[in-house]
């Protein structure tokens, strides 16, 4: 959703930060202009450095995140937004990189009223469309099984079974 929001905002440049290049496709037919698979890309780091303005991290693990390589890459007052919550550690951030870059670290669970209003606005103005797989409300138990296992792509919606009345 967050490179939806980025195009449909017009941001210059988007480009997809993941571990390994399965999202690929994916990231680039959304909207984003590169992607970095940071664990089979040596010296992605140095190759992206003060690049971004921002970066929009969902990751809900800490282990194996070293933040001081993502801060890296946001150029001079750039900020990094945290919205996943890792309930495997902290995220260690190396302070050193806020002062001397003058970053911003910054985190969100839900917007105000008048930012969800805006946000719903540019959806209709822009017709952002979340990629989604429709599930049979019949198969509402095995959907969240393989919800908590991790296979949605993107975003599974549960639909009422008419054909079973």
């Amino acid at each position: 959703m967050a490179v939806l929001f980025a195009r449909a905002l017009g941001a210059r440049k988007i480009v997809g930060l993941s571990r390994k290049s399965d999202k690929r496709e994916d990231a680039l037919r959304l909207g984003c202009d590169e992607y970095v698979a940071t664990a089979e890309e040596p010296g992605w780091t140095h190759k992206h450095a003060r690049s971004l303005d921002l970066i929009i991290s969902t990751v809900s693990s800490a282990r194996g995140l070293n933040i001081a390589d993502y801060l890296a890459l946001l150029k001079r007052d750039g900020t990094f937004v945290q919205l996943g919550n890792p309930d495997d550690g902290p995220l260690t951030v190396p302070q050193h990189l806020l002062i001397m870059q003058r970053l911003r670290i910054a985190g969100s669970v839900i917007g105000s009223p008048k930012e969800i209003r805006d946000m719903l606005q540019l959806v209709v103005d822009k017709n952002v469309r979340p990629w989604i797989e429709q599930r049979p409300m019949s198969e509402a138990n095995q959907t969240i099984v393989d919800l908590q296992d991790g296979k949605p792509r993107y975003r599974y919606v549960l639909v009422n079974d008419w054909s079973e009345k």
